[in-house]
């Protein structure tokens, strides 16, 4: 006979192991085994650099020539030679002293002998067929001459009435040296006159031993360097003495003189 209880065992076993395998599949969201999360692990974040962009300004640069230095000279003034082209002179000089105070053209249509021509009205002579004359308010003026207007170059210039001494020669001589200052100047010392009678204050000398030279006007502080008698003939009286003498005019080149004049 068999036992009851041995044949009822295995289906308890069987049975036991099917709810397991049904309890593992569940769905059921109370089950704690399905219900359990499923975790992914997130990248870690990056982080991204830029280089900031640099910029670099290179600044111009500009160079202003120094002006040029207008030394007085038997020759030229200051880096201009007699000969020069006109327009490099007259821009030179306006650079410093700001647009010429006046710009006068005449003709010499007439030969006087010597290679000198005399203008219209028989009151200057030049040593050109043509003249120009360009001032500046300092008292400069710049002389250029030719042919015709076409042909002039820079032959001479002329320098007075200017207070401030502005320019001079290399040797520092300018409007109001004393010829006590410029011992070597003083001979030769030569009387002129301007055309009228009387006492003449002017006295003239040169420095250079060629043409062109550097003509020096002086002034006498009161004492006469000639006496002119009505037919324009003079009496030369003694050289003032040098510290009463000053510098009046400084010229070089060729410069339109006065006919009547021989203190230009």
């Amino acid at each position: 006979m068999i036992n009851s209880d041995v044949k009822i065992r295995p289906f308890l076993l069987v049975g036991c192991v099917a709810l397991l395998a049904l309890a593992a599949c569940s769905d059921d969201p109370s089950d704690p085994v399905a219900s359990a999360p499923i975790t992914t692990d997130a990248p870690e974040p990056t982080t991204t650099t830029e280089a900031a962009a640099t910029t670099t300004t290179i600044l111009a640069t500009t160079t202003t020539a120094a002006p040029v230095t207008l030394t007085l000279r038997n020759g030229g003034l200051g880096p201009f030679d007699f000969g020069a082209d006109p327009a490099a002179v007259i821009a030179g000089i306006t650079e410093q002293f700001g647009a010429p105070a006046s710009d006068v053209a005449d003709d010499y249509p007439d030969p006087t002998g010597g290679g000198y021509f005399t203008n219209d009205e028989f009151t200057f002579n030049f040593i050109a067929p043509f003249g120009r004359t360009v001032c500046w308010t300092l008292g400069l003026c710049a002389n250029f001459g030719g042919v015709d207007s076409t042909t002039t170059t820079f032959v001479g210039w002329r320098y007075e009435g200017d207070a401030a001494s502005t320019l001079a020669t290399e040797a520092g001589l300018t409007i109001g040296s004393r010829l006590s200052e410029h011992p070597e100047i003083i001979e030769p010392l030569y009387p002129c006159y301007n055309g009228d009678p009387g006492p003449g204050y002017d006295g003239q000398s040169w420095i250079g031993e060629a043409r062109p030279l550097l003509t020096i006007t002086f002034r006498s502080e009161g004492i006469p360097f000639t006496i002119i008698s009505g037919d324009v003939s003079g009496t030369p009286g003694p050289i003032p003495p040098a510290d009463v003498t000053f510098v009046k005019r400084l010229m070089a080149g060729e410069n339109p003189y006065p006919l009547d004049n021989y203190c230009g």
